[in-house]
């Protein structure tokens, strides 16, 4: 219950105001009742406390009830203005922690701006020796020739002082050519880049959320990176895959945890030894890849013999291709400037049919009470029905793969905001997306792979 205060302390401002109103009205208000601070009734209880003994031989029993009413009247205004402060320690404390974050997210930004004006500038560098080496030679260089070359009685023309000419001209006109490309080169870097493969830096968020705190995270995730042989050719790969389990805490958790790993088991042997891979066989064995995670999975609950399950995303991005598989409603984005943001996977859910039919709009699936009820997933049946997608990808573009909990809490133009930030690096970008979803409500568990994709610059 704290926790979702302080999400909606943060998001509205509205509500920022009137906690501290509330705080400074009260403040005053028991300021005013109590008779000043120190309370009225903490002085006369302080004045009383030495004369219990003479008031008793007074008055006897019968100064029992009014000290017994100064003491709780005092106790009462103790409790109050105690929760009072701790309530002006609570709201200062997170208020220096939200500074506290923002400088420490700021401070991340500028060394990453940092990082890549460094990263340019060498770049620059590399550029302008890559061009001084191929600058004519002048003929200060060159040996001394005569300007002729006696032959007995006439003079010709010296051979090599022409050749040398002809050869300075032509070598000028190509340095000139070198200078233009050159021009081209730091001005668009694409134009010499795009034939070269492509690399991916790759950051991950991951959350068990607010709601289900004290609870074991069902997501399982992974991402990694490699090498293989494509087409006679040596190229970077990735592979990343997200699942979100379903069907109780432990059963949920085993179900995700099953699922990658025999996408792994499957996938990775058969990309690193073979070569004579072509589009169709790598989308083929990401397919295989998820038959045989949900075979897995299958066999588990059948041998627990408990409801398992688990959604799936995953990509494998191998140089300029993408190759994107999906059960259930984990999700796999790809963001690109002047394109925008854009949904690869189809969700496999009760409300995206709802949708689809035209009974509800696409805003009502965040709020929809049957949102979380998937008609697909692994572990259902010994068979499952796969979806595959193929993409072609460019310098610059962003690929994220999430479970439902990131989706539902963070909207399409939100997520969009966060991944059109490239001075972020995707470290920092999915612990943006994460911290949104928290911010957002943080229902559900939360997971989040981003892969930036670069050229490999010479």
């Amino acid at each position: 219950m704290l926790e979702r205060f302080k999400l909606f302390y943060d998001r509205y401002l509205w509500a920022r105001c009137a906690c501290w109103g509330m705080l400074i009205l009260s403040a005053l208000f028991f300021f005013m009742i109590s008779g000043g601070f120190p309370p009225t009734s903490w002085r006369l209880l302080a004045q009383t406390i030495p004369q219990v003994a003479h008031l008793w031989g007074l008055h006897g029993t019968a100064v029992v009830l009014p000290l017994a009413i100064l003491g709780l009247q005092s106790l009462s205004y103790l409790l109050v203005w105690i929760g009072i402060l701790c309530g002006w320690i609570a709201v200062l404390r997170h208020w220096r922690h939200n500074v506290h974050e923002r400088q420490q997210f700021a401070k991340a930004a500028q060394e990453q701006f940092e990082r890549a004006i460094q990263q340019r500038q060498e770049q620059e560098q590399m550029a302008q020796e890559y061009k001084a080496q191929f600058r004519a030679p002048t003929m200060a260089h060159l040996p001394a020739f005569p300007a002729t070359m006696r032959t007995g009685q006439a003079q010709q023309p010296n051979y090599v002082e022409q050749t040398y000419a002809t050869s300075h001209v032509s070598q000028t006109r190509q340095t000139k050519q070198l200078d233009t490309e050159h021009t081209v080169v730091s001005k668009a870097p694409v134009q010499w880049e795009r034939k070269l493969p492509l690399r991916l830096e790759i950051g991950s968020g991951w959350d068990v959320g607010i709601k289900r705190k004290q609870q074991p995270n069902e997501d399982s995730m992974v991402a990694m990176q490699g090498t293989c042989i494509y087409n006679n050719a040596l190229l970077p790969f990735g592979l990343l895959v997200v699942a979100d389990g379903m069907g109780g805490h432990a059963a949920g958790q085993d179900a995700s945890y099953l699922a990658v790993q025999a996408m792994l088991q499957w996938v990775v042997p058969h990309i690193a030894g073979v070569n004579a891979m072509s589009d169709e066989l790598l989308a083929e064995l990401l397919v295989d890849g998820v038959r045989r995670a949900n075979l897995a999975v299958y066999q588990r609950s059948q041998e627990v013999g408990a409801d398992m399950g688990t959604t799936i995303t995953a990509a494998l991005v191998l140089d300029s291709r993408a190759y994107v598989v999906n059960v259930g409603d984990s999700r796999t984005y790809r963001y690109r400037e002047g394109d925008g943001l854009r949904q690869v996977t189809h969700d496999h859910s009760l409300v995206a049919r709802l949708v689809a039919a035209g009974r509800i709009t696409p805003d009502e699936i965040y709020t929809h009470p049957d949102r979380n009820q998937v008609y697909r997933g692994l572990g259902d049946k010994r068979n499952v029905e796969v979806d595959s997608f193929m993409l072609t990808l460019q310098a610059n573009d962003r690929l994220l793969l999430c479970s439902d909990g990131l989706w539902e809490m963070v909207r399409d133009p939100e997520i969009e905001r966060i991944l059109q930030h490239s001075e972020w690096n995707p470290a920092q970008t999915s612990k943006a997306l994460i911290r949104s979803a928290l911010k957002g409500g943080g229902l559900d568990n939360i997971s989040a792979i981003v892969a930036h994709v670069l050229p490999i610059t010479l």
